[in-house]
């Protein structure tokens, strides 16, 4: 994943590691709760594969602008750096159970009238399976937008 995203081939298609990961992480998480054994992976190396994850997907400067305009528009990047950009967004749609810009436009109409701080909590409530970092980044771009 460190080389798709430093190296500038444009070979970044494979999205396929993302689920597979998610779903070995979900499988070691449901064997723990259920007993003291270890699964067939380490949990120390899973956590610390999950943790690497996050800090490449939330090291890329240029993935704000680009979620921001596929939160307003819908619409996938289509700069120079398309291709590597749109593996990026591809990635953290995926890890974080990011729901359809239209989905949470209708969910931020709802909400933007209550006039709260933060609308992260009501989102929670809308998108359970959606992480909480990308309901932040969601309430980011939802309420920022309008001026």
């Amino acid at each position: 994943m460190v080389d798709q995203v430093t190296s500038s081939s444009s070979n970044l298609q494979d999205t396929l590691f993302i689920s597979s990961l998610k779903i070995a992480l979900a499988y070691n998480n449901g064997l723990l709760s259920k007993s003291s054994k270890e699964g067939i992976v380490q949990s120390t190396f899973l956590g610390l594969v999950q943790k690497r994850v996050e800090e490449i997907l939330s090291s890329s400067l240029e993935f704000q602008k680009d979620f921001s305009r596929y939160m307003k528009s819908g619409r996938w990047p289509t700069e120079d750096y398309a291709t590597r950009a749109s593996t990026l967004l591809s990635w953290y749609v995926q890890w974080y159970n990011v729901p359809s810009p239209f989905e949470v436009k209708r969910a931020l109409d709802k909400i933007k009238p209550i006039n709260l701080s933060s609308s992260v909590p009501l989102l929670h409530l809308v998108f359970p399976a959606t992480d909480v970092t990308a309901l932040s980044e969601i309430n980011r771009v939802g309420f920022c937008s309008q001026g």
